[in-house]
């Protein structure tokens, strides 16, 4: 099966980290299959913004914005900051190439073009401010765990570790790149756990 036209720099990145460019090791169709199970949906969730509209990201709300609104000092609704937003994740990136922004969280309004775009960040970048509240809907990949589980399962050593593959100035075993992905992709894409007093 060939790998998702909005799939291919995310399958891209994950070959360069497990050093498996040339799909040596590793199908395209393997390391998507990873990919997949590392998958987070964001179904129009609102975008951080600066203060002049410019700039948009996936991350979280500061609660001085909201206590802003709350406050009525600001001409943005409070409601907006009730609705489930990126404040939710330590932090999002590594977007596939599907995203989509739109000026509510539905299908039938337009959608908008960013002039810079950086999935791997989650940033997005207008040079005419759309001076309006953006919404997301995109799917986040973890592309640092994903590696990590690729590098448990190195063919022919099974989940043996293969110190034998070095890579660069600074060589690293697989224990040591193993143990650094999944250090990173611990903080990505993952929904922050909220205590319920009863």
């Amino acid at each position: 099966m060939a790998i998702r036209t909005e799939m291919t720099s995310l399958v891209g990145h994950c070959q360069r980290l497990v050093t498996d460019v040339a799909s040596t090791t590793w199908t395209s169709d393997q390391v998507q299959q990873t990919l997949d199970a590392h998958r987070t949906d964001f179904d129009y969730l609102p975008l951080w913004h600066d203060s002049d509209y410019h700039l948009y990201a996936a991350r979280q709300r500061s609660d001085t914005m909201r206590a802003l609104a709350e406050a009525n000092v600001s001409r943005l609704s409070p409601v907006i900051y009730d609705v489930p937003d990126f404040g939710r994740f330590y932090r999002v990136g590594c977007l596939a190439l599907n995203w989509v922004i739109r000026s509510s969280p539905t299908e039938t309004t337009a959608a908008n073009s960013p002039d810079v775009v950086d999935t791997f960040g989650a940033t997005f970048l207008f040079s005419t401010a759309p001076n309006a509240e953006l919404y997301l809907k995109a799917t986040g990949y973890n592309v640092w765990s994903a590696a990590a589980d690729l590098l448990l399962e190195t063919p022919d050593t099974g989940r043996e570790y293969d110190t034998a593959r070095v890579r660069g100035q600074v060589s690293r075993t697989i224990e040591q790149k193993w143990a650094l992905y999944r250090q990173r992709g611990l903080r990505l894409n993952r929904r922050k756990r909220t205590l319920v007093m009863v």
